[in-house]
């Protein structure tokens, strides 16, 4: 069995991303609150919402000790923006880490949104040069159903 560590990595690159009811990040640990979910129900609009974003990045050996923007946004299916936080971060080298080898930084975004409508939204992160895109729906609960049917709205909208 190989112990060697992969130290093809030339740029940071997002590893996993997390959505949640809360998180926070403490000596380099995630510690998530109702994480992992892809959908929110709703039962009125707009949907007021409690949630946390949580990011891994994995930065090679080269990118640490340095500065690194970073860009998260959440959107809805149109792209219309929600809100957007952006910032920095920076990976030291730890004593004890193996030289070449690729570190993680996780960060996490604890906000307060209103889901203004029904359908897909997203969380987008961007990184120096890369971006990727995590969807998640917010559908409607019982109540919400059964109000868009008594006015006649198939709750799409």
């Amino acid at each position: 069995m190989s112990t060697q560590q992969n130290t093809d990595m030339d740029h940071s690159e997002i590893e996993w991303l997390i959505l949640a009811d809360g998180a926070e990040v403490v000596n380099g640990k995630l510690y998530v609150l109702g994480g992992g979910w892809d959908r929110i129900t709703a039962g009125e609009l707009p949907w007021p919402q409690h949630m946390a974003i949580a990011v891994a990045i994995r930065v090679p050996w080269m990118d640490t000790n340095r500065q690194t923007p970073i860009e998260i946004e959440l959107a809805d299916g149109d792209g219309a923006s929600l809100a957007k936080a952006q910032g920095g971060f920076v990976v030291g080298r730890p004593p004890q880490a193996t030289p070449g080898q690729p570190l993680r930084s996780q960060i996490v975004l604890n906000m307060n949104v209103a889901f203004p409508k029904l359908g897909t939204y997203s969380v987008v992160c961007r990184l120096q040069d890369s971006e990727r895109s995590f969807p998640f729906e917010v559908a409607p609960g019982p109540e919400l159903m059964t109000q868009l049917l008594d006015r006649g709205e198939t709750g799409s909208a």
